[in-house]
């Protein structure tokens, strides 16, 4: 066992205690320049109050990485004299109070208020969370923690340039999953630290992964909130009693609370600035009618609430530039309203119990960048999803001219050349996956797809017919059945 508490240890039954002592001034020295990572010698005087700020550091491996990270790259002495006297001037009580000032250090060296609330963001993650990069970017687009640009490429190359940045001065720890995927993680301590930093003027509460049963006591709601994190944990249902008043709650993270099966209407009544609201896998069979009146709403995250029956009229909800229902396979219709979403740039769906997406909608989305339709249900017996098409209209996809993302089913071929031939060549989707006609099974299967796939149907060639397939320039992958 581990602790950086000696108390924890003397309650626990050990047979040796062992003391990790801090490292001395050579082996901080060694740290402190590996980290640095210098490609070119320091001067003299540089060099001498490098030494001193790794003293500074007190031995402590966490707070000399983070520290010597914050620096890379400068060259100039007045910065490296303005970080050591910021340092000598800090005050601490303890061991535990001088990892926290090292830490804090380095988030106010970002110099960066969006930079500083994306490293807050991912503490609203559980410990030890491998956090994909894309789903906090989303997050982080829809409270406008990067601002608003013209395409959602750009936003999104904005927050990996904001993540790279963060680890590269090693306050995250990236890395690739099993499946290609590119996460990152966030030391206990630095995560810590962040939570404080979002508890300072109770701005923030975050429980995520702590086994809550119920949602936090009304005391704990407080007006000045502005974040929650309540996602990863067992909260069965939000009864009508709960009526938090936080007009100032930007962000709200129920997500993975795979027990919660309902939530009272009351509950969102008195969020009525609520930017962000994901619930995803929950069991939940209503989003509770309050949800239609939280007019600030920019992201409303529903993946795979796989038993959600009835969504409110979304009319209302005009600021929304997100609605992500994929997986929702159990949603008996289309959501009220969704022709006034007038700023929605990113929708994905999975049909909502239609064969064919609703004629006339998509025209009056024509801001969408993300469009993705596809439905699976679950078989249980076989423990795999089916899918089930749901077609669209080529000349309705047409419409969208400021698309990036597409995934869709088109009926048939002539569908398919007459959306390829509305394409603008100037301005190419960032990624498609278009099906077209009746495909075999094994192609709903496949899901080894590359970012620009076309899957083909049997189009029933006629031998004697003059008959030529075409293909966007930029295509990567094509799947096909070609009948004679």
């Amino acid at each position: 066992m581990t602790s950086r508490s000696k108390r924890v240890c003397q309650w626990m039954d050990r047979r040796r205690e062992i003391k990790v002592k801090p490292l001395s001034n050579s082996e901080a020295w060694d740290l402190f320049m590996e980290k640095l990572g210098h490609d070119m010698p320091l001067s003299l005087e540089v060099e001498r109050i490098a030494v001193d700020i790794a003293r500074e550091c007190a031995g402590l491996p966490l707070g000399i990485i983070t520290i010597a990270g914050s620096l890379r790259r400068v060259d100039d002495l007045h910065e490296w004299r303005n970080t050591l006297k910021k340092l000598k001037e800090s005050k601490c009580r303890d061991m535990g109070d001088k990892v926290f000032r090292l830490l804090r250090f380095s988030y106010d060296q970002l110099h960066d208020l969006a930079l500083q609330q994306c490293l807050l963001y991912c503490a609203l993650f559980p410990e030890d969370y491998e956090i994909v990069r894309e789903k906090l970017i989303d997050y982080l687009i829809d409270e406008e923690v990067i601002e608003r640009v013209e395409s959602r490429q750009e936003a999104v190359d904005e927050g990996h340039t904001m993540l790279n940045r963060l680890e590269s001065v090693c306050l995250l720890e990236g890395a690739n999953n099993v499946y290609g995927d590119r996460y990152f993680k966030m030391h206990d301590l630095i995560r810590d630290m962040a939570i404080q930093i979002l508890q300072e003027n109770s701005q923030g509460m975050v429980k995520a992964g702590a086994r809550l049963r119920e949602v936090p006591d009304a005391e704990e709601w407080t007006e000045n909130l502005t974040r929650v994190s309540l996602m990863h944990n067992h909260i069965k249902d939000i009864p009508p009693n709960h009526s938090p008043s936080c007009p100032n709650l930007l962000t709200l993270l129920l997500c993975r609370n795979s027990e919660l099966q309902f939530i009272a209407d009351s509950f969102f009544e008195q969020l009525r600035g609520l930017k962000v609201l994901d619930l995803s896998r929950t069991i939940i069979t209503k989003l509770p009618d309050s949800v239609s009146e939280l007019v600030s709403l920019t992201g409303l995250v529903l993946i795979d609430c796989d038993m959600l029956r009835h969504v409110p009229s979304l009319e209302k909800l005009k600021a929304l530039n997100r609605l992500d229902l994929s997986g929702t396979w159990a949603l008996e219709k289309m959501p009220q309203g969704m022709e006034c979403l007038c700023n929605l740039r990113y929708l994905r769906m999975s049909g909502c119990g239609e064969k064919e997406f609703p004629s006339g909608l998509l025209p009056k989305l024509s801001h969408l960048q993300v469009f993705e339709l596809e439905r699976w249900i679950p078989e249980p017996i076989h423990r795999k999803a089916q899918y089930v098409p749901i077609t669209v209209k080529a000349k309705e996809v047409a419409c969208l001219r400021k698309l990036e993302s597409l995934v869709c089913h088109f009926e048939g071929y002539s569908d398919y050349v007459e959306y390829l031939k509305s394409w603008d060549e100037t301005k190419s989707l960032s990624t498609y996956k278009i099906r077209v006609g009746l495909l075999d099974k094994s192609y709903y299967d496949h899901d080894d797809f590359r970012r620009k796939t076309i899957i083909l149907g049997n189009l029933s060639i006629d031998r004697e017919g003059d008959f030529q397939v075409i293909f966007p320039k930029d295509i990567q992958q094509v799947y096909g059945i070609f009948g004679l």
